[in-house]
Parts: C-alpha cells; sequence; structure tokens
C-alpha cells in the first residue's frame, strides 16, 4: 500500500521518506501498522510541501538514480512490483538529456545486481539512445549487464530435497502434508522470481532495440541473454528457439562480416557445457512424490546448428 504513495512523491521527497520508512519499520511489535499509519499522514503533506526546483543535468541524474536505488531496495524487500513498465520520466519533474542517460546505461550503476537492473530499466523511460560502442566496449557493456534473479525451482538444496523423497518411496502423512506446503510455498517463490526479473528483461529488451535486428551486436546480446538465462536456472527452450531464428535471419546479412561471424561463433561455443537442473513438476500420488526434471543446458548440437548457419555464407 505505501507503494501508491510511494512512487506519487516528487523525487527530492522520495528519499526522505524511504529513510523514514526504514526507520519507523524498524519498531518492534506492531511495526507494520504504526509505519502505514505514520506514513499515510506524513507523505501526502510532504508532496504538498514540496517544491519544484530545478538542478543541474548532472545533478539531476544523480537524484534519479539515488531515488529509484531506493525505490528498488524497497521493492526487493517487499517482492512486489508496482511499476509495470519504464515510466520513471513522467513523475520525475525534469527532464534529463538523453545522451547523458544513454551514457550512464552502459556501466553498473548499484553492486546489487536487482538495483542496477531496476534503476538502467527505469532510466530508459527518458527516451535515451544506447551510446555507440566499440567492439571492446561493447563486449564490457555486456559482461556489466544484470544477471537474472535465480529461480526457486534450479536451488540445488530444493533438486536435493525432491530426488530424497522420491527415494523414500511411502511418505508418511506429515510427510505429505509438510511436502505439499513446500510445494504450494515454491509455486510462491517462483510467480516472485518472475515478477522480479521483469526489469533484467526489460532492459535486455530495450537495449535490443537499440541496436540492428540482425548480425553481430544482436547476436552477442541475445547469447548473454541466454547465458543469464542458463546460469539462473530458467527454462532456455524458448530463448534457444528465438535465437536459432535470430542465427538464420543474420546469416543472410550481407553486413554480418566474416570477423564478426567468427568472433559470435567463438562466444556461442563458450555455452557449451553449461547447465543447470531445475524442477518442472511434482505431486504426490498414493503417497509417494513424482517428480519431473530439466536442465537449462546448451549442447554441442545447438551451437553447430546455429554456427553452421553463419559461417557456411
Amino acid at each position: 500500500m505505501t507503494h501508491r504513495w510511494f512512487s506519487q512523491l516528487p523525487g527530492p521527497c522520495r528519499r526522505k521518506a524511504y529513510d523514514w520508512s526504514m526507520m519507523l519499520t524498524s519498531f518492534e511489535g506492531n511495526r507494520p501498522r504504526l509505519a502505514v499509519l505514520i506514513l499515510a499522514i506524513v507523505l501526502p503533506r510532504m508532496t504538498v510541501m514540496a517544491q519544484p526546483v530545478l538542478q543541474s543535468p548532472a545533478a539531476a541524474m544523480a537524484t534519479a538514480v539515488r531515488t529509484l536505488a531506493d525505490e528498488a531496495r524497497l521493492i526487493k524487500n517487499d517482492k512486489q512490483l508496482p511499476r509495470r513498465h519504464a515510466n520513471f520520466a513522467q513523475e520525475f519533474g525534469q527532464s534529463l538529456p538523453p545522451e547523458l542517460v544513454g551514457s550512464r546505461l552502459v556501466r553498473r550503476v548499484d553492486r546489487d545486481p536487482f538495483v542496477d537492473a531496476y534503476v538502467r530499466w527505469q532510466l530508459t523511460s527518458f527516451d535515451p539512445a544506447l551510446r555507440p560502442m566499440a567492439d571492446r566496449a561493447f563486449q564490457r557493456f555486456l559482461r556489466d549487464l544484470p544477471p537474472m534473479v535465480e529461480s526457486p525451482r534450479a536451488r540445488e538444496a530444493l533438486i536435493g530435497e525432491m530426488n530424497a523423497a522420491i527415494r523414500s518411496g511411502q511418505l508418511s502423512q506429515s510427510e505429505q502434508l509438510a511436502l505439499g506446503r513446500r510445494l504450494d510455498g515454491l509455486a510462491k517463490q517462483t510467480r516472485e522470481a518472475r515478477t522480479m526479473n521483469r526489469p533484467t528483461g526489460s532492459f535486455y529488451d530495450w537495449v535490443a532495440s537499440q541496436l540492428p535486428p540482425t548480425g553481430a551486436r544482436v547476436l552477442q546480446l541475445e547469447l548473454a541473454r541466454l547465458n543469464a538465462l542458463v546460469n539462473a536456472g530458467w527454462p532456455t527452450d524458448t530463448a534457444k528457439s528465438q535465437l536459432e531464428e535470430l542465427f538464420n535471419a543474420s546469416a543472410r546479412d550481407e553486413s554480418f562480416d566474416a570477423d564478426q561471424r567468427r568472433l559470435v561463433a567463438e562466444m556461442t561455443q563458450r555455452l557449451v557445457g553449461r547447465t543447470r537442473v531445475y524442477l518442472t513438476s511434482a505431486r504426490i500420488d498414493e503417497g509417494a512424490v513424482v517428480a519431473q526434471f530439466n536442465d537449462t543446458g546448451v549442447y554441442d548440437f545447438d551451437v553447430q546448428r546455429w554456427t553452421k548457419a553463419i559461417l557456411r555464407n
């Protein structure tokens, strides 16, 4: 509920509101009720009291990044994402030079991966362009892209727990109830993790919109996205299918020269063998666990098929 008030505050007030909310929620006892009550009184008054103050572009950029970082930390704690789109610019109260924003987007803005992804995603609402980069700079940019939030279904502890339950055969009534609660909690955790991945996925989408639709750069970006999915334990079948279509389309791109094709092929080859196992489904049938697993693997036959398309031309 506080997110609605928080997002409506002008930028200069949001930092103070964040500090107060952290202080208030540190109390023991009825701290959520107390925090909501006091914030309900204070935040509307802060909105009225705020006076728009124009800052220099650099100072305004710093304020925007700080405000978004504070917002991201609240979201990370609550596991709720009130913004469905990049719309921060509409409420910030001051425009930012697109070239300044574009330069800020090519490097990390925070050590926390989720905060980094959230801030960069929302900064795209200022309608910047991706800064031109040489090949090495672009590769550094790809390495600095935020990772995906880990899939709860790929955690080693869960995989071990499911395998142990399968080996146990028949479960007692109490064991069945405990496992049922565990699976219900897993479904909730998975939904939350998917939601928390929206900033990262949306930032990847924005970068793709700034690149030519085929060729070296967009292939490198989508290989980086696939690598992020593999590392975080999320299903990769859709990403691999889309990547294969992109390889085939790029094979016909005459601007995609031989050196670039070899570079992309080498980058693709490095994905071979990367994999994580994840739980696709689990249920209790007649007192025993029935579970199915899959993996995120990129295999040699995948890579051979993709690279063949670009190396034969």
